[in-house]
């Protein structure tokens, strides 16, 4: 009984190995055909192939990429956006990317910036936030508020991790909090920190 257990289930094993690996060469196929109608500008043909490829293969970043693509040069930019995006997400999911991938990755970003409306409106209204923030910290920092300016500093890495501006001012404020002013009273009153 055990031994006609094992092989079924090693049949359907390798049935399903077997089928996968025609998935994969249908997904190819219809890529490829879709390459070709991109590269002659039949775009709405194109995108066909390529949505029947990612029927075969859902992680299929090149496809997602190539959609994006045509979806962007028949000005359909909602779904361009949409298809970046799942490509980024195809992509970053990997624990390696190999050259070409690589070059789809930060060709996908590029595109993605350039179309993203909302993307672009966030990225304004992140450095308004981050620039208003500096100020205070600045402030705060040249009247020797070194707690309050170190917790603003902070929050600015909170929204940009990168930010060298808050990076090297937290790294100028004394540690000791030598010279440091006690807060008393009211801090802020509505226009300056004064209080």
């Amino acid at each position: 009984m055990n031994r006609i257990f094992i092989i079924f289930i090693s049949v359907l094993l390798l049935g399903a190995f077997a089928f996968a690996d025609d998935n994969d060469d249908l997904a190819l196929t219809y890529y490829q055909s879709g390459l070709s109608l991109q590269k002659e500008n039949k775009f709405s043909e194109a995108i066909e192939k390529f949505t029947k490829a990612l029927s075969y293969k859902r992680d299929y970043p090149e496809a997602f990429f190539k959609l994006g693509e045509c979806c962007e040069k028949l000005q359909d930019t909602q779904s361009a956006v949409k298809n970046y995006r799942l490509c980024l997400r195809c992509l970053e999911c990997k624990t390696s990317l190999n050259n070409y991938e690589k070059n789809i990755l930060l060709s996908a970003r590029k595109n993605l910036e350039k179309i993203d409306t909302k993307s672009v409106q966030i990225k304004n209204i992140k450095s308004k936030y981050i620039d208003k923030l500096s100020k205070v910290g600045s402030e705060c920092n040249t009247k020797k508020y070194y707690n309050l300016a170190r917790k603003i500093y902070n929050l600015v890495l909170t929204v940009d991790s990168g930010n060298k501006m808050a990076s090297d001012a937290l790294s100028k404020i004394p540690i000791d909090n030598s010279g440091n002013k006690q807060l008393a009273g009211q801090i802020f009153n509505g226009t300056d920190l004064n209080g």
